[in-house]
């Protein structure tokens, strides 16, 4: 898991074993969308002043966030209430 600048974040699961995270330092995605979507979303990122790439950028992260977010909890509350089996299983 990453935060929002690509730097490792320590999971749930590694916090209660003790394992240390991987780093990425940095990635490039490339996809292709339709003519539709690319006209969208060019359409938006002149409405909000910048670059079709910083939009789609920007969305990406925000979705990722959201769901990490809403996993973490759940996660969290999991990994907790069964501490001590994960520690007898390791």
């Amino acid at each position: 898991m990453a935060d929002r600048k690509g730097r490792a974040r320590a999971s749930p699961r590694s916090l209660v074993l003790g394992i240390q995270p991987l780093y990425i330092v940095d990635m490039t995605v490339s996809f292709d969308l339709s003519p539709t979507q690319s006209a969208e979303l060019q359409r938006r990122a002149e409405r909000l002043g910048v670059s079709a790439s910083e939009l789609a950028r920007a969305a990406l992260c925000d979705l990722l966030a959201s769901r990490d977010d809403d996993f973490l909890a759940a996660a969290t509350r999991v990994l907790h209430k069964n501490a001590e089996l994960y520690r007898r299983l390791a």
